[in-house]
């Protein structure tokens, strides 16, 4: 495993997750971990709950392989910014593209009770 990639892990273990931020930076777009520090360096921002800069990272992460874990992300920071369609939308695709996804699975069906509450 790439050294500057657990670094980063590591700083996010202990949850100085501004200076592992700094540490993903740090890999180079053609290192095998470059898409996997994105998606961490979303996950960072979220844990600081700077939802704006988490977006771009994980939509990113998202466009570099799409898999459930950064489309449920998306959708939780979608979520917090205030974007609840857009939530929705990446709450179900993560659900699509794994079935046994039980948080996307509990998302989905808790936003579609709001919209239900509000119609």
């Amino acid at each position: 495993m790439d050294e500057i990639f657990e670094e980063g892990n590591a700083l996010y273990e202990k949850r100085d997750y501004k200076n592992a931020i700094k540490k993903y930076r740090e890999i180079s777009i053609d290192s095998e971990f470059y898409r996997a520090a994105v998606y961490n360096i979303g996950t960072c921002y979220v844990k600081l709950k700077q939802y704006d800069k988490a977006l771009e990272s994980l939509k990113s992460a998202y466009i570099l392989k799409q898999d459930n874990k950064a489309a449920f992300n998306l959708g939780y920071a979608y979520l917090k910014t205030g974007d609840k369609k857009k939530a929705l939308m990446y709450f179900n695709t993560a659900w699509a593209l794994d079935n046994d996804d039980e948080d996307a699975e509990k998302a989905v069906k808790a936003m579609l009770r709001e919209v239900k509450k509000i119609n």
